[in-house]
């Protein structure tokens, strides 16, 4: 499986430095303290992903870095279509990935990839009526009714990487697919009132769900 370039730089620096000591023939013990970052795994084939922790630098070139990708597709909202970025593109509609957004990436290979280590608190999302592509934007899981407004919401979905398809959560059906979401997964939501409204995420209250 393949890993981005700097993250295994840095493990390789990392583990220099603890071997250091030991090379003057000197014995001690050294600490060493490393934040866990946010860890996205892309299958071959289409995967449809949010970052789960803030990134300095979130070019797409930098967030994706060692993966073999063709395609990232960003949901626009105002043209309700996707807006796509190649890398073999002369231009392209966008160039960085924004932290409230979600994204498809079309990866040649398995891989992973690693995005910063800065956690989010408390977030307001604006959305417009109809579809939508938010983040969500935690390292830990959560119940989707959570935070789904069931007045303003008709429908989430999200994607089964496995199977290549979306899934559909309804307020209103008798059964879904699928009930939470996890870190690192993108989700289309669609809305009904006029005049827009806020998708509402309160750290504490879902992780303590």
């Amino acid at each position: 499986m393949q890993r981005v370039k700097g993250f295994a730089a840095a493990a390789a620096l990392l583990i220099a430095a603890a071997l250091a000591p030991l090379a003057g023939g000197v014995a001690g013990t050294v600490m060493l303290v490393v934040a866990a970052p946010c860890r996205i795994d892309l299958v071959q084939g289409w995967n449809f992903i949010s970052l789960c922790s803030e990134s300095d630098n979130k070019t797409v070139s930098s967030i994706l870095a060692g993966v073999d990708y063709r395609y990232v597709m960003a949901w626009n909202e105002s043209a309700q279509e996707f807006d796509i970025y190649s890398p073999r593109a002369a231009s392209n509609p966008f160039d960085s990935f924004e932290f409230n957004q979600s994204y498809f990436v079309y990866a040649f290979a398995p891989a992973s990839i690693y995005v910063g280590r800065n956690r989010t608190g408390d977030l307001n999302i604006s959305l417009s009526q109809g579809w939508s592509g938010p983040s969500y934007p935690y390292e830990f899981g959560t119940n989707i009714s959570n935070y789904f407004n069931a007045t303003a919401f008709r429908y989430l979905m999200k994607w089964n990487a496995t199977s290549q398809e979306f899934m559909i959560y309804s307020p209103r059906a008798a059964s879904n697919p699928f009930t939470k979401i996890s870190p690192t997964e993108g989700q289309l939501i669609y809305g009904y009132p006029p005049s827009g409204y806020l998708l509402q995420y309160n750290r504490t209250a879902l992780n303590s769900s």
